[in-house]
């Protein structure tokens, strides 16, 4: 049991990665352990995100990169995000789902609908892409011991990897999930 996610939120991330996942297997496990790092510190953050939208939002939120797959991953990662909600009937949290998955790479503060989930979303993705660098006023050791719990196993060596890929493929637009 994870002490801080709720249940719910890890049953739904597994679920949704072990019917959605279409990449290959070695970085499943990597991109599993980014999502509960990355919604554990976004518990953390904000206690009162619902569990389900939080793990709906984490596991999808990068997910486009291995099942569409594509660098440029935002829109086609929200429409399958969509897609899993409507087959469960859970269409009314797609406002909330799709603004988090949107805006999890914004560079600055999000201001808008749902902006405290959105904002938390926000900075627990750059906490872990971050390796603890940036902490938003969570502490090190909180920190620390979230990566303890769910180890790296690889997952930015892989984002290294395929930044550096992106950069040689499409040099003027490297980076197209990010916005200001």
């Amino acid at each position: 049991m994870n002490s801080l996610l709720p249940e719910l939120t890890i049953e739904t991330v597994d679920t949704i990665l072990e019917s959605c996942w279409r990449g290959d297997q070695s970085l499943l496990a990597p991109y599993r352990n980014h999502v509960l790092r990355m919604t554990s510190f976004c518990q953390a953050l904000n206690g009162a995100v619902d569990a389900f939208e939080l793990g709906v939002a984490g596991a999808f939120h990068d997910l486009g990169v291995w099942v569409v797959p594509t660098w440029d991953y935002l829109k086609p990662t929200r429409e399958l995000a969509h897609a899993w909600l409507r087959d469960l009937s859970r269409s009314e949290c797609g406002g909330r789902v799709d603004a988090m998955i949107e805006y999890h790479h914004k560079l600055t503060r999000y201001r808008g609908p749902h902006e405290d989930v959105v904002e938390s979303f926000r900075r627990a993705d750059w906490i872990d892409v971050s390796r603890g660098r940036l902490r938003f006023g969570l502490s090190a050791a909180l920190v620390e011991s979230i990566v303890k719990r769910h180890p790296k196993l690889g997952f930015h060596a892989f984002l290294r990897k395929r930044l550096l890929q992106a950069f040689t493929e499409t040099p003027l637009r490297p980076l197209p999930m990010f916005h200001w």
